[in-house]
């Protein structure tokens, strides 16, 4: 079995406001093509990619 886990961060840092980790392991029927810089899609694809990773993996959030 091969397992791929992403880990990504977002936030200014403790000075400036709060910093968010993201862990999500990935299930194998994800199209891993379509996981690229989410900076550079339309909020519409973010919010579909979003619902999709939610019910498709296993993820957690966590405030630093």
């Amino acid at each position: 079995m091969k397992i791929i886990a992403v880990v990504d961060e977002v936030g200014r840092g403790s000075f400036i406001g709060p910093v968010y980790a993201a862990s999500v392991l990935l299930h194998k029927s994800v199209n891993k093509q379509i996981l690229q810089d989410s900076k550079r899609f339309t909020k519409a694809k973010q919010e579909v990619l979003s619902k999709s990773i939610q019910e498709n993996t296993i993820f957690e959030i966590r405030k630093a």
